[in-house]
């Protein structure tokens, strides 16, 4: 077992079974599969900002989803921008960064 918190407050330090960090669908689904197999519990994080502890169920295995920050789709007009489940701020903002420096 291993502890974890959310970064911001560390008031939700929940004791859990492993964390798996992902790198495509398969290896989600895969972990979903194993999970299921094992009736184990599963919970989803990105960056961890959840002050409640919603990202972290005990003795339960945590997807880290952290490489799904790639962008969708990116709506000019509407200024909408669709990105994976695992992106953050910084991502959004690199990658408008990159839309100024190509004159998108």
């Amino acid at each position: 077992m291993i502890y974890i918190d959310d970064v911001h407050s560390r008031l939700c330090r929940t004791k859990i079974r492993s964390i798996v960090r992902v790198n495509s669908v398969e290896d989600i689904q895969r972990s979903i599969r194993r999970c299921r197999e094992r009736r184990w519990k599963l919970s989803i994080a990105g960056g961890r900002h959840s002050m409640g502890g919603q990202s972290f169920v005990t003795d339960g295995v945590m997807l880290d989803m952290r490489s799904f920050c790639k962008v969708l789709s990116f709506d000019r007009e509407w200024g909408i921008i669709r990105m994976e489940g695992g992106a953050m701020w910084p991502d959004i903002k690199r990658y408008l960064g990159e839309c100024q420096e190509l004159g998108d």
